[in-house]
């Protein structure tokens, strides 16, 4: 459980260091750390690294290739894929859903 808390923790690190700057923007956002200059960026995306770096292993050595697989997984999918995509179009929500979807099936 550990791992797959850390591989979402990596993920949702990353999504709010991507969209910092539409996040400064946005009355519901404008006062999350990054936006608000409470947190470095570059303090933020190491720490992002840092937890995907200990999670993805974790999981992998610890419970199984196949758990750790589909972390990796979730996270490129939820980070470089679903994020971007959402400022592009409304299809980003299926990519989401599958970003979403994996974490679960970790524990299976």
């Amino acid at each position: 459980m550990l791992g797959t808390i850390l591989v979402v923790a990596a993920a949702n690190v990353f999504n709010m260091y991507l969209e910092r700057d539409t996040d400064a923007l946005m009355p519901r956002t404008m006062n999350r750390p990054l936006p608000a200059g409470r947190i470095d960026p570059a303090c933020a995306l190491l720490f992002g690294v840092l937890l995907a770096a200990i999670s993805v292993p974790l999981l992998t050595f610890v419970v199984g290739p196949l758990p750790g697989l589909l972390a990796a997984l979730a996270l490129v999918i939820y980070a470089l894929v679903y994020t971007p995509l959402k400022r592009r179009t409304a299809a980003s929500l299926l990519v989401g859903a599958v970003a979403g979807a994996i974490p679960p099936l970790i524990g299976v």
